[in-house]
């Protein structure tokens, strides 16, 4: 958890904070004072950026964060979520409408926290009331940079393979070679222009940057139980040795995997020759 604090009368220091977080951030700004804090239950290397993307603020010290999480975690999929329109509400009529309200004598009741828990009731009424609503669906299972015209050709390409492995057709396999080629140069054509884009904007729009970060904070860990069939392993040796018998299971899992995301080579050794080799 990273932020600014702006406790500038608070002495940290790297240790414990009680609730199983350490701070890692010890550099001062220029009135000696740590303004931003970098806590973690994980080990952090915390460092100063020598090459900032912008200005540096005098008082908030730019910060290099490098981490190593390796923890697996299985990710729910995400759910539908309503998202409010505020650009599109009807504020002369909220306005109208809190004007109606008897500030002065309903927040002076009770305690801060029941004005705060009125104060914010009276609001999300006047929301449900008043602000359009848009059903967010969960973000598609092709990169950020996809664009229709990639993913048509590769639903083509996907198509013409399984037809191929059912009925075995050279036609089909013609098919799937040339889509899988032609999705290849647009998928990195579109990947191109995406980090042009993205790098030619950063200051106007960070957030396209921040959004392909996220896209790329997927865990490269092994899961920590490993099953085939009815035998499943969390042991380091059983897991290899699993591997290692059951050697044409993955190299379909693994080869499936490539041709879903596009990424197979003519070039790239199967795994049973890795196998060999080894």
């Amino acid at each position: 958890m990273t932020g600014d604090f702006n406790l500038p009368n608070v002495e940290w220091s790297l240790s414990g904070m009680g609730i199983r977080w350490i701070l890692y951030n010890s550099h001062k700004n220029t009135n000696d004072r740590i303004l931003d804090l970098v806590l973690s239950n994980n080990y952090l290397d915390v460092a100063k950026c020598s090459e900032p993307l912008v200005s540096e603020d005098p008082h908030h010290v730019s910060l290099c964060i490098n981490f190593d999480f390796v923890e697996y975690h299985n990710m729910l999929p995400t759910q539908p979520r309503l998202k409010f329109l505020f650009d599109l509400a009807n504020y002369e009529i909220i306005s109208k409408e809190l004007d109606t309200f008897d500030w002065n004598n309903d927040l002076v009741k009770g305690t801060v926290e029941d004005a705060t828990s009125l104060f914010y009731s009276r609001l999300d009424k006047l929301c449900s009331l008043h602000v359009p609503v848009k059903m967010i669906k969960p973000s598609s299972k092709y990169p950020i940079w996809y664009k229709s015209p990639l993913i048509k050709i590769l639903k083509e390409k996907f198509k013409h393979h399984r037809k191929f492995k059912k009925y075995g057709n050279r036609c089909d396999y013609d098919s799937f070679s040339a889509l899988r080629d032609r999705g290849k140069i647009l998928e990195r054509e579109m990947f191109a222009d995406y980090i042009d884009t993205i790098e030619s904007n950063i200051k106007k729009s960070p957030k396209s940057f921040w959004s392909f970060v996220k896209t790329k904070q997927g865990s490269n860990a092994y899961p920590s139980t490993m099953s085939y069939g009815q035998c499943a392993s969390s042991d380091t040796e059983e897991k290899t040795a699993s591997f290692a018998v059951n050697t044409e299971y993955y190299e379909e899992a693994i080869l499936l995997y490539h041709e879903e995301n596009s990424l197979i080579s003519e070039n790239q050794p199967l795994l049973s020759q890795i196998v060999e080799y080894t």
